[in-house]
């Protein structure tokens, strides 16, 4: 019986295996455009990566969880974002398009994902409004916030928020407005001792991670019915090795009000 089954799996044609078939009705259906969010009408050319996750974004349902965030950030209309593990460009991007006044750092490490980043934002028409850098380190950020009134950052470091985000060596960001994808389980602790650091200088509020469904698919075709549950519900996922959290912290203090010198503009 087993092998008749793989048999006949190996049978199917590549175009209707389940995530094949998905990934191809999505990319028809919202011709590589995000289709919702905050993020609507940006464009995703280039998603072959590991950054990309490409399903969940041009669906719209991307981090989710932060939409109001985002939207939030977009009114505040701050004068410089760093976007720091920028991958290939989805914030970077879709912040540009929202707020063409912006001032756009963007770091990432890996040198696919910077060149991904460049060609989307090309494909999207800001790419003079962004600018593109390699691995940042205190000195870079540090660097990237002085001169700047009320920046936002946000930050997605796989545990290196531990050490980049640490007011004691960039006093700047006392200024900032932070949205920090917290990982735990890569360094246990982390969202504690951020908080700690900040919970003087910002208004903290935590978020997590909330997770897909089937209902999260918005198609429904004759072959969509056949497919188990899983394969919907895998298609929608943001492959996530373990539920994520986000700080969002607010700065209560102006740049001449920074803990420890005047009082608070509060």
């Amino acid at each position: 019986m087993a092998l008749m089954i793989a048999e006949i799996r190996r049978a199917i044609p590549t175009a209707l295996k389940p995530l094949t078939y998905l990934r191809h009705l999505v990319e028809w259906k919202t011709r590589d455009r995000v289709r919702d969010g905050p993020f609507k009408g940006q464009k995703i050319a280039f998603h072959g990566t590991l950054h990309s996750s490409y399903v969940p974004k041009v669906l719209g349902i991307y981090e989710r969880e932060l939409h109001d965030i985002v939207d939030e950030i977009c009114k505040r209309a701050p004068h410089t974002i760093v976007n720091i593990g920028a991958g290939d460009g989805y914030y970077t991007i879709g912040f540009s398009q929202r707020i063409p006044s912006v001032t756009l750092i963007a770091f990432e490490a890996d040198e696919r994902a910077r060149a991904n980043l460049a060609r989307n934002a090309a494909v999207n028409r800001v790419e003079g409004n962004i600018s593109i850098r390699a691995s940042c380190g205190t000195a870079e950020l540090r660097e990237s916030l002085q001169n700047t009134h009320r920046p936002t950052i946000v930050c997605d470091v796989e545990g290196y928020e531990a050490v980049l985000l640490d007011p004691t060596s960039i006093v700047e960001l006392h200024n900032a407005d932070i949205l920090v994808e917290i990982h735990d389980f890569i360094v246990p602790g982390v969202s504690k001792l951020i908080q700690n650091r900040f919970s003087a200088s910002h208004e903290i509020v935590e978020i997590e991670q909330k997770q897909r469904s089937v209902k999260d698919f918005p198609w429904r075709t004759p072959l969509t019915v056949l497919i188990p549950n899983r394969y919907l519900e895998l298609i929608v996922s943001e492959g996530r090795p373990a539920i994520t959290t986000w700080l969002w912290m607010k700065a209560r203090y102006s740049r001449c009000h920074w803990p420890g010198t005047v009082a608070s503009t509060e």
